[in-house]
């Protein structure tokens, strides 16, 4: 366990209140590098419950500059002391996003990081001239009005596979409202709890490892509500309760529907393959 996850624990447990505690809001502008935005959204998003853990107060803000190596690893969070947060809780969220992991990509990629319990604050103030003026327009006749369909927005998806120490996530399919590079951010973000996992059981077997599929139920608030855990017996036998525990602290993206996701993943493994 390295000294940020050490942090992370002790910080945790001097909040009383976290069972109370508001969902921090979390926006994000890129700064520099190829990461692109909705990608890493979509890690934050996942980490809700760890970052909102730091802080029981409703009306805290914090402020941080995120750089990111081209694995995916974090480099630095720096603190922006000029925010409303405490500092106890700045130093835990600080020791969260520390242990996130992002899809890999080619140029090092920063981020500015507003967090609060609300709404997420305006960017800095600048200087602007607002200029009113009155247009008056005449719609064309019905009969010469033609529909031009919006094209739907873009994301670049991570290439290549993710992965940490002896865990990798293979390729995943995108569910009806969810895009495969989106959701794959966000199991990404928690690859450090289902390497926890695989390292305690390879303290009883050590030529443990293999090939999974995890088969996630999403709900319409994007928490998970099930899990089914589809590997070899002896795979099985040791992971399946830690990973279904962990993969239900997880939040995706809201949707309409409840969806069902899966997620190829390896322990131990070269690559993961699809079933």
């Amino acid at each position: 366990m390295n000294v940020h996850r050490v942090l992370l624990l002790a910080s945790l447990l001097i909040f009383p209140s976290i069972a109370h505690a508001q969902a921090l809001q979390v926006a994000l502008t890129r700064t520099a590098g190829s990461l692109d935005e909705a990608v890493a959204q979509g890690v934050l998003d996942g980490a809700r419950g760890a970052l909102s853990a730091c802080t029981s107060q409703g009306t805290q803000s914090y402020r941080y500059e995120l750089s990111l190596r081209t694995n995916g690893t974090v480099r630095e969070a720096a603190y922006d002391r000029h925010g409303a947060g405490d500092a106890r809780g700045a130093r835990c969220i600080r020791h969260a996003l520390l242990e996130l992991h992002f899809p890999a990509h080619d140029q090092a990629s920063s981020f500015t990081l507003t967090l609060g319990a609300g709404a997420p604050p305006p960017p800095p103030a600048t200087t602007t001239t607002t200029t009113t003026t009155t247009t008056t327009t005449t719609a064309p006749p019905p009969s010469t009005a033609v529909a031009t369909p919006l094209a739907p927005p873009t994301t670049t998806a991570p290439t290549g596979p993710v992965e940490l120490g002896d865990v990798r996530i293979g390729p995943l399919e995108s569910t009806p409202e969810r895009a495969a590079d989106l959701l794959r951010s966000v199991v990404a973000a928690q690859l450090g709890a289902l390497s926890a996992c695989y390292s305690a059981a390879r303290r009883t077997d050590a030529t443990l490892g293999g090939e999974a599929i995890l088969h996630a139920t999403i709900g319409p608030d994007g928490r998970v509500s099930s899990v089914l855990f589809q590997a070899p017996e002896a795979l099985a036998s040791a992971l399946a309760g830690c990973v279904a525990t962990a993969a239900r602290t997880w939040t995706f993206s809201s949707a309409s529907a409840e969806e069902r996701a899966s997620i190829p993943l390896a322990f131990g493994a070269p690559r993961p393959q699809r079933r």
